[in-house]
């Protein structure tokens, strides 16, 4: 089978060069054109150190090839950026996006496979880190239909974004029958909970926006004795507007949806909740 090699186009769609597997990310972006309006990526590439794509390159990733990130370093796409339902990125780094760059992500992008037995919270983690990165309204976390196992908690920690950061956990729809097409998240019986939306040891007050849509919750890797809440917050020094939880399902948690205060002797606000249109069962 022929491999495309990828290749980079000018405002109106001609193809103007290529490039080579493992070629630097930056040193394409220097080469290139201010002409050119589209990076069209079919084989693996690096980014070495830290780099700010231009608003105005579109990226469009092909099934296959990865952009890897090195230990440390940071890529920030802040151009129109394009990717199935698969992974596109790798290494240790951190991927963020600019505002407008993107409507919402995948955790497959990372790597996250939902297939209720590979740990998706590292894939999980890193799309949050994508996003809150903004510092806008919350924007869109996507899951697809299936099982999302996670082998430990994911962890937002508000005070590394700053003021205004936002998300929106958005699933397909929640119901508990594992063999229909829907978002469903799964961990393993030792951890205490699933989603820790974390604002520790913040020195002043700040906004943040948290949502979660159409997602079922269960606790225990399919159905046994698991976490006691899938989503906690912990305090305090922050108000969170809104906080929503909407149309989604839990099952077997003690405290589904929990505030632990006690952890930090600032004030903390949880405004605006809206906690609608949800199933619990067997909640204790």
């Amino acid at each position: 089978m022929t491999t495309l090699a990828p290749r980079y186009t000018d405002l109106i769609g001609t193809p103007q060069g290529v490039i080579t597997s493992g070629m630097e990310l930056s040193s394409l972006i220097t080469s290139i054109s201010t002409e050119v309006s589209e990076l069209i990526i079919n084989q693996n590439i690096t980014v070495s150190s830290s780099l700010t794509t231009p608003a105005t390159l579109a990226i469009r990733m092909i099934k296959g090839a990865k952009i890897t990130v090195a230990s440390g370093q940071t890529l920030k796409i802040n151009g129109p950026f394009e990717c199935g339902l698969y992974q596109a990125f790798d290494g240790t780094g951190t991927v963020i996006f600019g505002f407008g760059s993107v409507n919402g992500v995948y955790s497959e992008w990372w790597g996250a496979v939902p297939d209720g037995v590979t740990d998706c919270q590292p894939a999980i983690t890193k799309a949050t880190q994508s996003l809150l990165n903004v510092n806008s309204e919350a924007i869109l976390l996507n899951f697809a239909s299936g099982n999302y196992y996670l082998d430990s908690p994911v962890i937002m920690y508000w005070q590394d974004y700053g003021n205004s950061a936002g998300i929106r956990f958005q699933g397909t729809t929640a119901i508990s029958n594992y063999n229909y097409k829907v978002t469903v998240i799964t961990v393993k019986a030792a951890i205490d909970c699933m989603v820790i939306h974390s604002a520790l040891n913040i020195t002043t007050s700040f906004f943040m926006t948290f949502q979660c849509h159409n997602i079922t919750f269960i606790s225990g890797a399919l159905g046994t004795t698991g976490p006691k809440s899938a989503i906690l917050v912990l305090g305090g020094g922050q108000s969170s507007r809104p906080f929503i939880v909407e149309e989604c399902y839990f099952r077997g948690f003690s405290s589904a949806i929990k505030a632990d205060m006690s952890t930090s002797g600032l004030s903390t606000s949880i405004c605006d909740v809206v906690i609608r249109k949800n199933f619990f069962i067997n909640n204790s």
